[in-house]
C-alpha cells in the first residue's frame, strides 16, 4: 500500500453511520478509493454511500449487526469479492451504555463486549491475509477510556482497555510483516453520547469548563486520515484535547475521582435503610 490509503485503495470501515465514522468515510472519499461502508442502519449507510460517490469513490454498503459472530468472515467476504484486495481496516464500531456493573444484564454484558472487542479482534483476524498481501495498515478506534476509569460506564472503559492492548500486543506479532496497526484514543467526542453531561450532578463553571475538552467528530476523522499514512505501529491520542483530557486526569487524579464519587454517588439509586 501506498502512504496515502484514500487515494486507489481498498478500505473497510465500521460503525460507519453516524459520528466518527460518518465523518472517518467523507475523509477517505476520494477518487479512486473503494470504501466498504459497515453498520446496522441501512438507510444511513445508503444515504452516506451517496455522498462518498458524489466525492468520486465507489462504496460498498453492508448493513450488518456486529454483535453476530459471522458478521466479520461476511465483511472480508464481500469485500474480496467485490474489490479483490484490503488495504486499510478501520475499526470504528462500539457503543456505551450508563449503568451500573450489578444491574446489567447478561444480554447487555455480552453485546458490548462482541461490538467493541470481538468485532474487532474477528475482524482484523480475517483480514490480516489480505493487509499481509498489501502491507497495509489497521486503524482501531479505541477511547480515552482506555486509560483512564470511566465510572458508570465501567464495561465501555473496559472494552476500550481490551482495544488498547490488543494493539500494544499485536504489534509485536506484525513484526517484518509490513502491516501497521494503530490505535487510536479519541476523548470526548460532540455526539449524541455527550448530551448526557448536561445532567451531571457538577457545578455549571466545572461542566463548561470541561467542554473546551470535546472534540468534533470531523476533527478525529481527519486526524484518522492523516494517522493512516505512519508506517510505524503506535497508539496515539486523536487529537490535542484527547491528549490534554487524559493528562487532566492523571496530573489531577485526587481531585478527578472526588469528582467521580460525586458523581457515582448522585447517579445511583438510594438504598432504602
Amino acid at each position: 500500500m501506498n502512504n496515502n490509503p484514500s487515494s486507489s485503495s481498498v478500505i473497510i470501515l465500521t460503525g460507519a453511520s453516524s459520528g466518527i465514522g460518518y465523518y472517518t468515510a467523507l475523509a477517505f472519499a476520494k477518487p479512486g478509493s473503494k470504501i466498504v461502508l459497515v453498520a446496522r442502519r441501512r438507510e444511513r449507510l445508503d444515504e452516506l454511500a451517496k455522498k462518498v460517490e458524489e466525492k468520486g469513490a465507489q462504496p460498498l454498503v453492508l448493513a450488518l449487526d456486529l454483535a453476530e459472530p459471522s458478521a466479520s468472515e461476511l465483511i472480508v467476504k464481500e469485500t474480496i469479492k467485490n474489490f479483490g484486495r484490503i488495504d486499510l481496516l478501520i475499526n470504528n464500531a462500539g457503543f456505551g451504555q450508563q449503568m451500573l456493573v450489578e444491574e446489567t444484564s447478561d444480554d447487555s454484558l455480552r453485546k458490548i463486549f462482541e461490538v467493541n472487542v470481538f468485532a474487532t479482534i474477528n475482524t482484523t483476524k480475517k483480514a490480516l491475509p489480505y493487509l499481509r498481501e498489501s502491507k497495509g495498515c489497521i486503524i482501531n478506534v479505541a477511547s480515552v477510556a482506555g486509560f483512564t476509569p470511566m465510572p458508570l460506564h465501567t464495561l465501555y472503559s473496559a472494552t476500550k482497555h481490551a482495544l488498547v492492548g490488543f494493539g500494544k500486543s499485536l504489534r509485536f506479532e506484525l513484526i517484518d510483516s509490513g502491516v501497521t496497526i494503530l490505535t487510536v484514543c479519541p476523548g470526548p467526542v460532540a455526539t449524541e453520547f455527550m448530551d448526557s453531561l448536561e445532567g451531571l450532578p457538577f457545578p455549571k463553571w466545572l461542566l463548561k469548563w470541561g467542554k473546551l475538552f470535546i472534540d468534533t467528530p470531523e476533527c478525529i476523522a481527519q486526524n484518522i486520515a492523516r494517522f493512516s499514512c505512519r508506517t510505524k505501529s503506535a497508539v496515539l491520542y486523536a487529537s490535542l484535547r484527547s491528549r490534554l483530557s487524559s493528562l487532566g486526569y492523571h496530573f489531577c487524579r485526587p481531585i478527578a475521582d472526588q469528582l467521580y464519587f460525586l458523581y457515582v454517588r448522585k447517579m445511583r439509586p438510594k438504598t432504602p435503610k
